[in-house]
């Protein structure tokens, strides 16, 4: 697995939404406006009938504690500038909060941006957190399912439970990055991973209404 430095890795989170796979840009307008985006493929990368069926994401840890994080999710269309002319681009949000715990929380998206290679969609999942000075750890999968910022790999076990094709992030290379340093997502189900506080390891359990 690659590691970075904390440096490297601000540089390629802010660029985490640049590296994605062209889009055709034939929608532009005639008279130079830019065509709103849609999600497309990436919409399928999400665990949507899973969010949308139940509101607490259940994770277990190597002594078999439970940690129940509450699901947010939200749709829109999302205002967005490329150069001087702004566009709309459908954007899909997805939350699991810990109550007990404001000091993370585990996001994805699904969204498309224009760059200088043409529209790109992508979805980006990420530890938020306000420990390692905001560094945490992130994956973001591009339409061709291709891993950016991260490694895909054909199977990993977690605590005794094996998940196949998963996407996980680059370790950040810093002694002072103790914690929610790592983070496993599948198309199928979402995040399935992730380190906590001081690398203790939480593996997906189960969904609850």
């Amino acid at each position: 697995m690659k590691k970075i430095t904390l440096l490297a890795a601000l540089a390629i989170l802010m660029l985490a939404a640049c590296e994605k796979d062209t889009v055709s840009t034939d929608g532009n307008s005639s008279n130079g406006e830019l065509a709103n985006l849609t999600i497309g493929i990436v919409r399928d990368y999400l665990p949507l009938d899973l969010v949308r069926q139940n509101s607490t994401v259940v994770f277990k840890n190597a002594d078999g504690e439970e940690k129940k994080l509450q699901i947010h999710w939200l749709e829109e269309e999302k205002e967005k500038a490329y150069g001087n002319r702004t566009y709309e681009s459908e954007h899909i949000a997805i939350w699991y909060l810990d109550e007990s715990d404001r000091t993370y929380q585990l996001k994805t998206i699904a969204s498309a941006n224009y760059t200088e290679g043409g529209a790109h969609q992508f979805v980006l999942s990420e530890i938020l957190t306000t420990v390692n000075g905001g560094f945490s750890g992130a994956i973001s999968i591009s339409a061709d399912k291709s891993p950016s910022i991260c490694d895909l790999l054909p199977s990993a076990d977690i605590l005794g439970k094996t998940f196949t094709d998963v996407y996980t992030n680059w370790v950040i290379d810093s002694e002072n990055v103790t914690s929610f340093s790592r983070l496993y997502y599948t198309i199928e189900l979402g995040v399935v991973g992730f380190e906590g506080w001081e690398g203790e390891m939480w593996v997906l359990d189960r969904f609850e209404e």
